[in-house]
């Protein structure tokens, strides 16, 4: 009976309790199941924050002759939980982070391995992706994500970059020894963008941080990497001459490690600090959801390209 001792001790001291409970005497009001912070409310103002459920008080006597058990399975299937997020994100306008998580929710448990998360082995051999939910016409609707792609665009023809050009030519020519009569045409138009990245991609840009604020783009992709793979190029005379490249987005859709993920309710979502009424979640949240409803699939994000004219060109020897 302590569960009901908890309740009695905030009703006795509430003028809004349901009007069954004992000696409610007919004040009509609410009753809010513990969320994960274990707080208890019951004003009726709570509906409000979007995240009020109505339901019979744990006191009345249709509750009282149940018991804990009974009270516990409707705590458990009212609470806000991660599955509620999308609709969270539906409501703020948030479409593409909501078809991101549901993606997450409706897949069978994966944990993201090293080798996927670092482009070791390719989307295909890991098995779990998204290609059609981002769009670079959604992406460049974000000033701060134009401005990555803008940032991605200078280091195009970096030392750096054209050492992992180089890397990317001999591992695709494996058998080809490179000198000044060598001859190569590079077409990769053919290729859909989980293998263009695999194979080809030579260059990124990281965008965001853990504490932007939440929109759309932070919903969706929070920090992500603005990506460059070679498309067409020519070597000959022992020279490289890159004409044209792909620009895309790709991105870890897991929960590792710590993460603050706001505070959620039905309609809101609080980044700094906790609301009332609101449900707490962080990485860790969302694994402990996976390992007890054997549903969460971290997978890899990409979004489709852009192509873009570029003269890139200097020795292979």
């Amino acid at each position: 009976m302590t569960y009901f001792r908890e309740f009695q001790s905030l009703v006795d001291s509430s003028e809004f309790i349901h009007p069954n409970a004992p000696g409610a005497h007919g004040v009509a009001g609410y009753c809010r199941v513990p969320g994960p912070l274990g707080m208890h409310n019951f004003s009726n103002v709570a509906e409000k924050f979007g995240a009020l459920r109505e339901i019979a008080h744990p006191l009345s006597p249709s509750m009282m002759n149940g018991g804990v058990d009974d009270i516990n399975r409707i705590a458990e299937s009212l609470a806000y939980g991660p599955e509620d997020i999308p609709s969270t994100m539906r409501k703020k306008g948030w479409h593409q982070g909501a078809n991101l998580m549901e993606f997450r929710l409706n897949g069978a448990a994966k944990v993201m391995t090293e080798a996927a998360a670092d482009g070791s082995i390719s989307a295909d051999e890991y098995g779990a992706y998204s290609t059609g939910i981002v769009t670079m016409d959604w992406v460049e609707s974000f000033p701060r994500a134009i401005n990555a792609i803008n940032q991605l665009k200078t280091i195009l023809n970096t030392p750096k970059a054209r050492d992992a050009i180089k890397k990317r030519i001999l591992a695709n020519f494996a058998n080809v020894v490179i000198s000044e009569k060598t001859n190569l045409v590079i077409d990769n138009s053919h290729l859909d963008i989980k293998s263009l990245h695999f194979k080809w991609q030579f260059q990124r840009y990281r965008q965001g941080s853990i504490f932007e604020t939440p929109d759309a783009l932070a919903a969706a992709l929070g920090r992500f990497n603005v990506m460059a793979a070679i498309r067409k190029a020519v070597v000959a005379d022992g020279f490289i001459y890159i004409s044209e490249v792909e620009i895309y987005i790709r991105d870890v859709f897991d929960f590792s490690g710590f993460q603050w993920l706001a505070c959620w309710t039905e309609s809101e979502v609080y980044r700094l600090g906790v609301a009332p009424f609101c449900s707490m979640f962080t990485n860790g949240s969302l694994r402990d959801y996976r390992i007890k409803s054997g549903r969460g699939m971290d997978f890899l994000v990409f979004s489709d390209s852009r192509v873009d004219q570029v003269d890139i060109s200097f020795s292979m020897l």
